[in-house]
């Protein structure tokens, strides 16, 4: 769990970011259940920070193990505080920043602003306004077939996510006719019915998995026997007489519910 925290595909470069356990006890094969208690159980050994509301995890122990090499560096991990929802966590991050974006001449973002919202600094140099200007936050444009994956799939979380896995993929016109035509066939599978859908992945778990090319995996279901199952051979003393006999058995192996010896029944029948 810790090196998925620090390395997986939720983190970011800045060791604050959110973080959403559904998708992690995807990614990790995990019960949710599991996984929160795996997680609680990591963040509380190293001390890292929780804000379950917000679902922001604040690794504080990143700069000591991740310090920037130059100024272009740092400025361009900045860039990820802006996809970060709004925390209490935000102040004491950015204090921790602090003295290494000082070290590097970096200005420290501020943390009464909202995510995405435009630096309001009149001191900043026309380097930081170019950085700046030059952030895209990681949303995909609207005609780039998202908004139709998005309508489509039945699981609306971690839209961020998926938003991010679709810009990443850049899926050509085929690929999202293909997608958006798996999503229709998989949303009738049992595994994605059941449970009022619990089982369905998430979005951004099923785009990284390449979910479109999964197949269904179905069992027979398995019938009762119509008799008794008795080994091959197998006989049961007669009711009457006392006298074993081995019973007529049905197509599928298994003893007829018959307690009467032949002899008995012929006698039966006189």
């Amino acid at each position: 769990m810790a090196l998925y925290l620090l390395t997986g595909p939720q983190s970011n470069r800045i060791g604050y970011y959110r973080m959403s356990v559904g998708s992690a006890s995807e990614d990790l094969g995990l019960t949710p259940s599991a996984c929160t208690k795996l997680f609680c159980s990591v963040t509380k050994a190293f001390g890292w920070e929780w804000d379950s509301e917000a679902r922001v995890i604040w690794v504080r122990s990143w700069w000591k193990w991740n310090t920037p090499e130059a100024a272009n560096n740092l400025k361009g991990a900045i860039k990820d505080y802006y996809d970060v929802p709004t925390s209490p966590l935000s102040d004491g991050f950015l204090r921790e920043l602090q003295p290494v974006a000082e070290a590097l001449g970096v200005v420290v973002p501020n943390p009464s602003r909202t995510p995405l919202e435009p630096l309001s600094n009149p001191s900043r140099t026309q380097d930081q306004d170019q950085d700046q200007d030059q952030y895209v936050p990681a949303v995909p444009a609207v005609d780039d077939g998202f908004d139709a994956f998005w309508k489509s799939y039945p699981k609306k979380r971690d839209k961020g996510h998926a938003a991010k896995c679709w810009t990443k993929m850049k899926p050509s016109p085929n690929l999202q006719a293909t997608i958006l035509a798996s999503i229709a066939v998989q949303r009738t599978w049992l595994d994605w019915t059941k449970d009022g859908g619990q089982f369905i992945p998430y979005p951004a778990s099923w785009l990284n998995g390449q979910g479109w090319a999964n197949e269904e995996t179905t069992t027979a279901p398995v019938r009762p026997p119509r008799g008794d199952p008795m080994p091959p051979g197998a006989k049961r003393p007669c009711q009457e007489c006392g006298a074993e006999f081995a019973p007529q058995r049905y197509d599928d192996g298994s003893a007829m519910r018959i307690f009467s010896c032949p002899a008995c029944q012929e006698h039966a029948r006189a």
